[in-house]
């Protein structure tokens, strides 16, 4: 299809200003003129059509001979009927997809402002994975050092498709399921395949988001349950810290809100006590063991993660439960916020990002003040920032683990980048928020 622009302009005096500006678009037929009609009013009433030749009109047109959408046409006519000072000219453009095809263009609603794209690819980038991930492969690949790949992956892997992302959704105002057929027939694949791999994505963060509707309830209480042992639904593998260094300080050992001498404590383990401090095998009189380590015990955390709202303590394959009526009401709450949060477009979630995108700030600002004033915080400073073990870079996992965690920070690859993208003036600055958005995120790590 080609689109026809015809702009009127009526001279006053020596500079123009433009009158009106009208635009259609007609099927292209390769090898033939074409033929319009465009009726507008400005000091009079001119009505053009464009054929090869008439009385009023001449036509001059340059086609392609290939029988192809892509030929190219060249058309100049005059108007021998309009007044003195009006003139007109025409411009013929070909495109591959029209608007009734669904491409972007100007009717695609765009974002009320830059910064509620901004904030929106930062409350999109900036999640679990910087609070639950981030530090246990720190923990785990050398503290501080591991900073080195994390930060050599940004550079070299993250940001640059970060921005292609961008750039790619922004340049055609389309998803990735269209995005890749229009660029590509032969990815068509590749687009549908994000669009599933958010789906997934989504489906398992809305579980999250459902446990943390059961947590925010269950926290409006005197005493925070999963803080003790004392509760119903608490297993006799459950202890405290508090609980377990009063029996510690008289040589005793906590289990199932008691304290037991060594003796009754090896013998839950099937062991027998070597001495007050250690537990040996009666069947292996080699094998010996510290007795605090013998019997496995979890935190009231933990027990009542798994005891309370899972409740999948003592469960199996043959015997997997009932359903869980409350986490399935918090789950469908959670689809019912998203879809209410989607069902106006940007236009909605443009303006909910403001809170989404700098309300974890807060909570993270918050935990950090925490953090920093509980016992053992200068040995978690010293062990993360002054002790780094910098020997670690020359294992091949720790780069590998940097990797993956710069894609899954950042959500690259997902489909959700061009989309966001999508909805953005063609002419923004995507390199700026490519390299602001990154960065931001990474320094939330």
């Amino acid at each position: 299809a080609c689109k026809i622009t015809i702009r009127r302009t009526k001279m006053t005096g020596d500079a123009p200003v433009i009158a009106t500006t009208t635009t259609t678009t007609v099927a292209e037929t390769a090898g033939k003129a074409i033929a319009t009609s465009f009726t507008t009013d400005i000091t009079s009433t001119v009505t053009t059509t464009t054929t090869t030749t008439d009385s009023t009109t001449t036509v001059t047109t340059t086609t392609d001979n290939t029988p192809t959408v892509d030929a190219t046409i060249n058309s100049t006519f005059t108007v021998a009927t309009a007044p003195a000072n009006l003139s007109t000219a025409i411009t013929i453009t070909n495109e591959k997809m029209s608007m009734e095809e669904g491409h972007g263009g100007d009717d695609r609603v765009k974002w009320g402002s830059k910064l509620q794209f901004f904030c929106y690819c930062l409350s999109y980038a900036v999640g679990f994975g910087n609070v639950w991930r981030f530090p246990y492969l720190c923990y785990k690949n050398g503290g501080a050092a591991f900073l080195i790949p994390y930060t050599t992956m940004l550079l070299c892997v993250g940001l640059p498709i970060f921005f292609m992302e961008l750039a790619l959704g922004q340049y055609v105002s389309l998803g990735p399921g269209r995005l890749f057929p229009k660029m590509a027939p032969i990815f068509s694949g590749l687009g549908w395949g994000m669009v599933m791999l958010s789906l997934l994505t989504a489906i398992y963060f809305n579980v999250i988001i459902a446990w943390t509707f059961f947590y925010t309830v269950a926290s409006f209480s005197s005493q925070l349950p999963w803080a003790r042992c004392d509760n119903y639904f608490n297993s006799p593998e459950c202890f405290t810290e508090e609980d377990a260094s009063v029996c510690k300080n008289n040589s005793l050992y906590y289990y199932n809100r008691t304290c037991l001498d060594t003796h009754e404590y090896c013998s839950l383990a099937s062991l027998s006590d070597y001495n007050d401090t250690h537990c040996y095998s009666p069947e292996n009189h080699d094998v010996i063991r510290e007795a605090d380590g013998a019997v496995y015990r979890m935190s009231a955390s933990e027990d009542f993660f798994r005891n309370r709202m899972l409740a999948v303590g003592g469960r199996h394959w043959e015997d997997m439960g009932g359903m869980r009526w409350e986490l399935f009401g918090y789950l469908a709450l959670s689809w019912v916020i998203v879809a209410a949060c989607l069902a106006k477009g940007v236009k909605t979630t443009g303006k909910i990002t403001y809170f989404t995108a700098f309300f974890p700030y807060v909570v993270l600002f918050i935990l950090f003040i925490r953090a920093i004033t509980l016992d053992g915080a200068y040995q978690g400073i010293q062990f993360y920032l002054l002790e780094p073990n910098i020997s670690q870079l020359m294992e091949m996992e720790v780069w590998s683990d940097a990797a993956i965690q710069i894609c899954f920070s950042l959500g690259i690859c997902f489909g959700c980048l061009s989309t966001l993208a999508s909805y953005n003036k063609f002419n923004n600055n995507c390199m700026r928020d490519a390299i602001v958005i990154s960065f931001s995120n990474c320094l939330t790590s």
